[in-house]
């Protein structure tokens, strides 16, 4: 029986999913060793037969939330750790041998990293991640691509969230930490992550989606300092514009907090990568990125507050 499961959700991975499995099989672990198991939400491209040409087990699991797909294929699995990965994610080749020594030092921690950049990043990828290393941490909670858990431990939280759109990986942290399991950001766990946002109309897309769900776990939302911010800039944006037709004073009000607003997160990101303040020259594109970070958040929690009263827009499935 293997020692360890690695777990991959696929939805139109066609680009990623051959560089994600030959990482995982460039590995010196032996086979005897592990199991992979990709769960497929549906994948319209060619995801799925690029994975039959490796040796793991591929399920079909259309019309699931993320997180119901990762449950899927813990159900499925056999191990006694589980290590979830992205079909856009590559490890290094002694990635499992860690994973699986991480746990052994106990039953009761559960492990997560970091998403690195790919070799030749756009510039809104290199301005997005602005801490690339694998010594430092600066994720706080598990990101789904990178999850490595007890068997038990898992279930006995009860799996990932799979009515959440977005998000079941932080609330995942949640539970584990309040069970007594505690989460460790290992910066040696960290993973290559191919499919960040390279264009200005995938990036958006992809905050719009990660906000949908904001509005379905109000009240727990408002913990969260980005839906905080988000609501912010959101009023911030609509008194501006409301402006336009009412006072100049108002407007000018209404502009400089939306400045202040991106600016807020500018700081925060910069001083949580430990890369110092930028450059002048870098300063612009890191707040142009941050404040498309918060139009795309704003549009999506706008868009999931109509969709509670029956209308559905601005719906993005991740891809």
């Amino acid at each position: 029986m293997p020692r360890l499961s690695l777990i991959i959700p696929t939805f139109n991975e066609e680009k990623h999913i051959r560089s994600c499995l030959e990482s995982i099989f460039e590995n010196d672990l032996p086979a005897s060793e592990y199991e992979v198991i990709v769960v497929d939400n549906g994948s319209t491209d060619s995801t799925r037969d690029i994975v039959k040409q490796f040796d793991v087990s591929l399920y079909i699991m259309p019309d699931l939330n993320v997180g119901g797909v990762r449950n899927f294929g813990a159900e499925k699995a056999n191990g006694s750790i589980f290590a979830f990965l992205d079909g856009d994610c590559v490890i290094d080749p002694d990635w499992l041998h860690r994973a699986i020594s991480r746990i052994s030092e106990g039953p009761q921690y559960a492990f997560g990293g970091q998403y690195l950049l790919r070799s030749n990043p756009s510039w809104l990828e290199r301005y997005w991640v602005l801490n690339d290393n694998s010594k430092f941490v600066e994720q706080t909670t598990l990101v789904g691509g990178c999850i490595v858990v007890p068997r038990e431990a898992f279930f006995e939280v009860g799996k990932f969230d799979e009515t959440m759109l977005s998000g079941e990986d932080s609330d995942l942290t949640k539970r584990l930490n309040s069970s007594g399991i505690t989460v460790v950001i290992d910066p040696s766990l960290s993973v290559v992550h191919l499919g960040y946002p390279s264009t200005v109309r995938d990036f958006i897309r992809r905050q719009i989606w990660h906000s949908l769900s904001y509005i379905d776990n109000f009240p727990a939302s408002l913990s969260d300092r980005i839906f905080i911010l988000t609501i912010l800039f959101s009023l911030c944006v609509l008194i501006s514009i409301f402006a336009l037709f009412v006072s100049f004073k108002l407007f000018v009000f209404g502009f400089i907090s939306v400045f202040a607003c991106t600016a807020i997160l500018s700081f925060k990101r910069v001083r949580r990568s430990r890369s110092g303040f930028p450059r002048l020259r870098s300063f612009f594109p890191i707040f142009a990125i941050d404040f498309l970070y918060l139009v795309g958040r704003s549009v999506g929690v706008c868009s999931s507050a109509i969709q509670r009263f029956g209308l559905n827009v601005f719906y993005y499935k991740k891809g």
